[in-house]
């Protein structure tokens, strides 16, 4: 996707470029002339690369060549490549095998707001996954219950992600991998080792155990901070997911009964708050519906849904990952250890009137 730049002298000659697996010979890149792709105006570069035996093949010994052409714009991205690899078995003069590929752009659109957001969020979770393995790759047969860990925590990212993002695929190809891995096939690195380095490897907020203090975050009209003093439920989810409807189901609930005294405070995340509403109203349930951005980032959301019982110093008392039968009961045990007694006669829950989407819950005086 980016082939290097011709050397600003005697740019027309061929210039050798290291190749990324230190185990390769280097390329051999050459400027040959532009083109139009897409309607734009492309330099046509070519890479020639070989194995050492690929002239003089040695008998039984693999030997192969690549070749690249890249139709490179202005801005340095290719929109056209076109590789083939050749193999020899060092038995015959003859090709052993033959792999071409052709990629090309056929269109390039600007993705900016939480559509970017999500496309990223997919490249950053795949890349920080394969960084998290790629050490143990060379002894992959010592480490298949870190790779079951690994996988268990892919599955569950990619039943939650947005499965229509162009990126989902690098995620799942970080997938293959590390499943490989698992049954102790030779896996190769999955990119350089310097882009591995902790320094480049996005770092992804630890969600905060029971016991520590909740980040502050601002979701519409609620902020985490303005709601001191009084128990905070927050429940994240997805809209449009298959448990988006009991996870509103269980917050609505707790919203009835407890909304006067606590808040519940239900996040759409990885999708957007609108979407939410949708899915709250078709319910035709009451709970107002907050948009998650700000709270995924500061709670380091990896999976949906997600249930979090804070008390009213904001500090974390409980948490639990997914929904179920019993999710309710045990939200409103831990909610209720944190809420005063309630006189006889006196009103525990709230006005049962709709509420707007993003409508805040009731405050204190």
């Amino acid at each position: 996707m980016f082939p290097p730049r011709p050397p600003k002298t005697a740019a027309d000659k061929p210039w050798a470029v290291a190749s990324a697996d230190t185990g390769r010979p280097a390329e051999t890149w050459q400027a040959q002339g532009t083109d139009l792709v897409t309607a734009e105006r492309c330099a046509l570069i070519v890479m020639n690369q070989a194995h050492a035996n690929w002239a003089a093949p040695v008998g039984g010994k693999l030997a192969w060549h690549r070749a690249d052409a890249a139709w490179v714009a202005r801005d340095g991205i290719a929109h056209k490549v076109h590789r083939v690899i050749k193999h020899r078995d060092g038995l015959a003069r003859e090709l052993a095998a033959w792999v071409e590929v052709k990629y090309e752009l056929t269109s390039q659109t600007c993705v900016n707001g939480r559509l970017f957001d999500r496309y990223r969020r997919d490249v950053e979770f795949a890349f920080a996954a394969a960084a998290d393995v790629a050490p143990l790759l060379p002894d992959a047969r010592l480490h298949a219950a870190r790779f079951e860990k690994e996988l268990k925590k892919l599955d569950l990212y990619l039943a939650d992600a947005d499965n229509s993002s162009p990126y989902r695929e690098a995620v799942l190809a970080v997938r293959r991998q590390i499943d490989a891995a698992r049954r102790g096939e030779a896996v190769s690195p999955f990119a350089p080792a310097g882009w591995l380095s902790s320094a480049t490897v996005p770092k992804r907020a630890a969600w905060p155990e029971p016991g520590r203090l909740a980040p502050d975050f601002t979701a519409g009209p609620f902020r985490l901070a303005d709601a001191r003093g009084r128990p905070v439920v927050l429940v994240f989810f997805k809209p449009g997911s298959e448990t988006t409807d009991l996870t509103l189901a269980v917050a609505d609930a707790l919203h009835q009964k407890y909304g006067t005294r606590s808040d519940v405070v239900p996040l759409a995340v990885w999708g957007d708050a609108a979407a939410g509403v949708k899915d709250r109203d078709r319910r035709k349930l009451t709970v107002p519906i907050y948009d998650g951005t700000q709270a995924e980032t500061a709670f380091g959301v990896d999976s949906v849904p997600r249930f979090v019982v804070l008390d009213g110093g904001g500090v974390v008392q409980w948490t639990f990952s997914g929904v179920g039968a019993e999710t309710g009961h045990s939200a409103r045990e831990q909610l209720e250890r944190l809420l005063p007694a309630v006189a006889p006669g006196a009103p525990d829950g709230t006005i049962h009137t709709p509420a707007p989407g993003t409508a805040a819950p009731a405050r204190r005086p």
